[in-house]
């Protein structure tokens, strides 16, 4: 949703770091990094980052976490002044420090909501399975 409103929208998980960006009124997502055995990855321009989600999370303007591990914690980093964090996981993924250094925090969403975004992914995936136009401006997500 972010990036078809004109976001670049970074998904980091343990294997990749993705890229949604909005272009010519298609979302599209391109690799920018897989984990393979190498120690450094990569930008879009195939400079080398040696730690390519810090500087991802030190240049955003909100983070966005929902990881439903109660283990898990973003990567404690300098927050950009004004950060946003919202923790959308039933545990809480970021620490203290973060906390009290984000310009605002949102502890937790409630499960209607959770379940909404929820139902809306589905939705979106069967669609883009299906090749139905899905996003509000009659484009496919499909078409790259």
């Amino acid at each position: 949703m972010l990036a078809n409103a004109g976001a670049l929208v970074y998904s980091i998980d343990v294997n990749n770091i993705l890229l949604f960006s909005r272009h010519f009124d298609k979302v599209t997502s391109s690799t920018v990094k897989t984990s393979d055995h190498d120690t450094c990855s990569y930008d879009n321009t195939g400079t080398p980052v040696p730690d390519m989600e810090a500087e991802i999370l030190r240049s955003s303007d909100l983070i966005i976490s929902a990881v439903p591990g109660r283990d898990y914690k973003v990567k404690n980093v300098p927050l950009r002044v004004g950060c946003g964090l919202i923790n959308v996981a039933s545990g809480n993924n970021f620490d203290g420090d973060m906390r009290k250094a984000a310009g605002w925090y949102v502890p937790r969403v409630g499960a209607v909501t959770r379940r909404c975004l929820l139902i809306n992914a589905l939705i979106a995936r069967v669609a883009r399975e299906s090749g139905v136009a899905v996003g509000g401006q009659g484009t496919r997500h499909d078409e790259r």
